[in-house]
């Protein structure tokens, strides 16, 4: 029952082959075949058919309704699969000789389709085998002149022949047997035989492309686990490491190794995590090594130096960043009523601070009531108690004589007004260095309130008593300065987000230290993330036009000052009450003023929205990659669902690289030709093809809003 428990929910997550491997395993083969027409295997859907009949394949015409259901679907998948003989079989098996010579034509089997039509007019009942043509089977038969010309050793004409019959595997076959690798390579991946296709790559001497294929080898495929130790060799002789190879890898990872060999390419995995500064994944892989193995010895001796630079290392910050996360959750805000449109923006060059969203506040919560809040910090947001709303710098005046547009309908937390001065009250329950409510931090901060708390950091609202603002404190409770590397990356992320000045950019403060912690003051925001907007069809067209223009003008900040972002998503993009966008979150920017920068943990990125040139190498990227990932926001926004979706995360790797996107307008045939224009753009594969810059996406944006308002 547990098995086919898990085969139910490996087909509710669209996982076809592994379901369908999960039904076969528990002897469900009219389940197995299912699944495998759903991921499109026609042929072993076929086999699986073929398997449920059993000896009714031998005797369809008195079979049963369910057994000619069966073999009737089989029929189909071979058909679909080009093995038109065996399909041609089915059908004059089970009578159906209209779609058995139906499929002698589409197979280019004219003559054979006119004898069967014949026999059929002579009043001759059609055996279970397909009649035989008189014509020779170079003359009459596709499939089988393409065999001829193969064992009559014209093995050039016999690949195109086969080429031309869309039988890949066959072709690359002989395309092999030629010495054409490249041809070979090219061929077998259309066939599905990404193994293959990796050793003729090999046999052009050709590592990087034959990595390549080696990452599409399925996880359901017998040799996954040679392909595994095969992609981790060619990755440390290429010094190569992306999302891709990490994600191929997790199921290699994950289950215990079962050969010496295995275990050599878990130390070798390994040696390549660490040598690119991912410590916690090297960690991981060194631990699944038996104890027994030869090359323990060598383990053990990386996992101490892993372990060594773990002990106060550069992997604080994601520890910091998943303890943002786990703050307490409080319950959902109401949603606010209607938001006026934005006004008009100027048309200059330049990227203007596009205009707030101003919302009308009505039937205001109780003082103390308790919302959702997402906080921007340094790492990202954290879920919390709401803090008095004060933004940094008051917001712009509203143009009068705008043009009125649908309401705008965000769920974002009442606004609050200004909170009264906060006055030291005893402090209570101290913790690391003082920090605890009602203390007073460098003889000028007020701590106020603790708003979350996580092994790693806590976070005050406090009161910054020479500035006169309510502002946020976060507290990283862990000693940093006895690590030098360690500060200095703080003291980087810190000057990264300082020289990041703009309204659209989450504004950082301050760092300091107090009773041996190190602390950084930042905005207090309140409102929600960007990913609240998406799919609500309340949100005018305008209004999110408006929106993507605020985020133009906060990355185009960003990329002027020599920065990527990187992770650009909705989550890390926020929105205030005052209708005010954030760009926020720069955990794992990249900054051009930095050199050998690396980043800690995982291969980093949020794969429904990476451009493909950071999933082939994270490192390796320009401005661009965050133009592509801004283009994936704008698909979401105005179509409501994302470019590629699949439940397995790689495959959406793969649509990021080489399908192109559903039409916007083929989801929501209202939206403007512009719109769907420009959105394309940003998600065009080859980053010399999108958008040279936010300053132009925002120059588009201009006209096609101005366009909205004839």
């Amino acid at each position: 029952m547990a098995q086919k428990d898990r085969a139910e929910s490996l087909e509710r997550e669209r996982r076809f082959e592994e379901a369908a491997r999960a039904y076969f395993e528990i002897g469900a083969l009219a389940d197995a075949a299912r699944m495998k027409m759903a991921s499109g295997n026609w042929r072993d859907a076929g086999e699986l058919l073929l398997a449920v009949l059993g000896e009714d394949a031998h005797r369809l015409s008195i079979v049963s309704p369910l057994s000619r259901k069966h073999a009737l679907s089989a029929a189909i998948c071979f058909e679909r699969a080009g093995d038109s003989p065996r399909a041609v079989e089915l059908f004059v098996g089970l009578g159906e000789i209209g779609r058995a010579v139906a499929t002698l034509e589409k197979a280019g089997d004219a003559a054979g389709a006119l004898a069967l039509r014949a026999r059929i007019e002579a009043g001759k009942r059609p055996s279970l085998s397909p009649p035989r043509p008189t014509a020779p089977p170079t003359q009459n038969r596709p499939a089988e002149r393409a065999k001829h010309l193969e064992a009559s050793g014209k093995l050039e004409e016999a690949m195109e022949a086969y080429s031309a019959l869309l039988l890949h595997a066959d072709a690359a076959r002989v395309a092999r047997n030629l010495g054409l690798f490249d041809r070979a390579a090219e061929l077998y991946l259309d066939a599905g035989l990404a193994f293959e296709a990796a050793e003729c790559f090999d046999g052009l001497g050709d590592s990087a492309r034959s990595l390549d294929a080696l990452l599409r080898v399925g996880r359901d495929d017998h040799r996954y686990r040679d392909a595994a130790i095969l992609a981790i060799e060619k990755s440390a002789a290429l010094f190569r490491l992306d999302y891709r190879l990490d994600q191929f890898l997790r199921l290699f990872v994950l289950t215990a190794p079962k050969t010496p060999k295995e275990n050599a390419a878990l130390l070798s995995l390994a040696r390549l995590y660490h040598r690119n500064g991912f410590l916690e994944s090297a960690k991981e892989v060194l631990q699944k090594i038996p104890a027994t193995d030869p090359s323990r010895p060598d383990a053990k001796d990386v996992l101490a130096a892993v372990e060594a630079e773990l002990s106060g290392s550069t992997m604080v910050y994601e520890k910091i960043a998943k303890e943002d996360f786990a703050f307490a959750r409080t319950p959902r805000p109401a949603e606010l009523p209607a938001l006026p449109s934005l006004p008009p923006l100027p048309g200059d060059h330049t990227i203007a601070e596009p205009k707030r969203f101003e919302p009308t506040l009505t039937n205001p919560k109780p003082a103390g009531s308790t919302h959702e809040l997402s906080a921007p910090t340094l790492f990202g947001s954290i879920t919390r108690e709401p803090p008095p709303a004060l933004p940094s710098s008051p917001p712009p005046p509203i143009m009068r004589g705008t043009p009125a547009t649908p309401p705008l309908q965000i769920p974002l937390p009442r606004a609050s007004l200004p909170p009264p001065p906060i006055v030291p009250a005893p402090a209570r329950a101290a913790g690391p260095g003082g920090f605890a409510e009602g203390a007073r931090i460098a003889d000028r901060y007020i701590l106020d309130k603790k708003i979350g708390q996580g092994g790693m950091a806590l976070v005050f609202r406090a009161r910054d008593e020479e500035l006169g603002q309510t502002i946020a404190m976060k507290v990283f409770v862990q000693l940093i300065d006895d690590n030098a590397e360690l500060l200095r990356r703080f003291k980087h992320e810190l000057l990264l987000s300082r020289r990041l000045n703009h309204p659209n950019i989450l504004r950082l403060y301050d760092i300091g230290q107090h009773g041996g912690f190190r602390y950084i003051t930042m905005e207090l925001l309140e409102g929600c993330d960007l990913k609240s907007l998406m799919g609500k069809k309340s949100v005018s067209l305008v209004s999110k036009i408006d929106v993507l223009l605020q985020a133009c003008a906060g990355f185009q900040a960003v990329h002027d000052a020599g920065v990527i972002h990187r992770d650009v998503k909705p989550q890390n993009i926020f929105i205030t009450t005052q209708g005010e966008l954030k760009v926020m979150d720069f955990g794992i920017a990249k900054s051009s003023i930095v050199e050998n920068q690396t980043v800690a943990g995982m291969v980093a990125g949020t794969p429904n929205y990476m451009s493909p040139e950071q999933i082939n190498g994270f490192s390796q990227v320009t401005p661009a990659a965050d133009l592509y990932s801004l283009g994936v926001i704008a698909y979401e926004l105005f179509t409501g669902q994302l470019p590629f979706r699949d439940a397995d995360m790689m495959r959406v790797l793969i649509k990021h690289l080489k399908d192109p996107p559903p039409p916007p307008r083929s989801i929501d045939p209202a939206l403007p030709e512009a719109i769907e224009k420009l959105v394309l753009k940003l998600l065009e594969k080859r980053a010399e093809d999108r958008y040279p810059s936010c300053r132009a996406v925002a120059e588009d944006l201009r006209k096609i809003r101005a366009s909205l308002a004839l």
